[in-house]
């Protein structure tokens, strides 16, 4: 019973994950938010450049957390 469940909540997160397509459009929507951002005085670029390299370290930590997801 404990597996039936588990294999229901797998299946749950994988309808929930965004496509490839999805997460493509979600980045290049945050870099023109940034750009904006930069372009309107509100942050410097090198804040922007700092925010988008903490965002690269994010991404990198999780993919490492999956490659060592049994």
């Amino acid at each position: 019973e404990k597996m039936t469940e588990r294999r229901a909540k797998l299946e749950q997160r994988k309808a929930q994950k965004p496509s490839k397509a999805e997460m493509k459009a979600r980045k290049a929507e945050m870099q023109e938010r940034l750009a904006a951002r930069v372009e309107s005085g509100e942050i410097t670029q090198a804040e922007a450049d700092e925010i988008r390299e903490k965002m690269t370290e994010r991404r990198a930590k999780l993919e490492q957390r999956k490659a060592q997801k049994p």
